[in-house]
């Protein structure tokens, strides 16, 4: 899922949440997503509309949301991100 994020956004170079049917399908294959045309269609028709596919839509419906435990691991990361970076800017 990650390295597809991470191809999509950067066939995103506007920043909109949206690909074209084009990179839509470049960026399945390119991550090894290998789709049949009917599933892909399916895809396009779900989250397209004129030649657009909201990939950060389905991504995120894909992801699903956050469990408690995986929440509160984000939660520590970004709180032990802050305090490395608060030292580092008092110790200075």
């Amino acid at each position: 899922m990650r390295f597809i994020h991470k191809i999509m956004n950067c066939l995103d170079t506007n920043r909109t949440g949206f690909l074209d049917e084009q990179d839509f399908r470049w960026a399945l294959q390119s991550g090894k997503v290998f789709l049949t045309e009917h599933e892909i269609q399916f895809l396009i028709k779900t989250y397209g509309g004129n030649g657009q596919v909201a990939y950060r839509q389905l991504l995120n419906e894909l992801r699903g949301k956050l469990n408690d435990q995986r929440y509160k691991s984000i939660v520590e990361a970004y709180s032990r991100v802050g305090k490395l970076i608060a030292n580092k800017y008092t110790l200075e």
